[in-house]
């Protein structure tokens, strides 16, 4: 009976247990990412590490697509950015962080597009900007000066605002 309740947990924690691969074990084919050995598509946990041994950037597959959150540090261990994905698209709220810790950017994702309201942050916590997004185009925005003043952003400045110029 001691040996069941032992073998039990151990069956489920291996058979249910992600996978972990290092970035030299894939390979991008036809846009997906695969297992250099098998060819098979990826389903596990990627993790890339600084020289220095502390993990860098953290990357779930499922069918060879990122899904889930796809995680970046700094070498301090804290986190850097966090962005949702779904079949290898952004999809939610994606966050990029300062050094210190504190939040710097919000971006909405929907279907690999920027949409909705993306803020920006001063490093005290304070709003810097607040860009609104329909279907990756920048529509309106403002700025918020250090003492709280808002400024809306001209629309010429909005046009020169890329759908796909990074996370935010």
């Amino acid at each position: 009976m001691k040996k069941l309740l032992f073998i039990l947990p151990l069956t489920f924690v291996l058979l249910f247990a992600e996978k972990i691969y290092m970035v030299e074990e894939l390979e991008v084919l036809e846009e997906r990412v695969h297992e250099v050995a098998s060819q098979k598509p990826a389903d596990g946990l990627l993790k890339i590490y600084f020289e220095h041994g502390e993990v860098k950037t953290e990357v779930h597959y499922k069918d060879g697509w990122s899904e889930g959150i796809e995680k970046k540090f700094y070498p301090t261990g804290l986190l850097a950015s966090a962005v949702p994905f779904t079949h290898g698209v952004e999809n939610g709220v994606a966050k990029k962080y300062y050094e210190t810790g504190g939040l710097r950017f919000m971006t909405p994702f929907e279907d690999g597009l920027k949409e909705g309201l993306s803020k920006e942050y001063y490093p005290e916590g304070h709003i810097k900007s607040e860009i609104l997004f329909k279907k990756g185009e920048a529509v309106e925005g403002y700025k918020y000066l250090e003492n709280g003043t808002k400024k809306s952003v001209p629309k010429e400045l909005l046009k020169w605002i890329q759908p796909n110029s990074g996370l935010f």
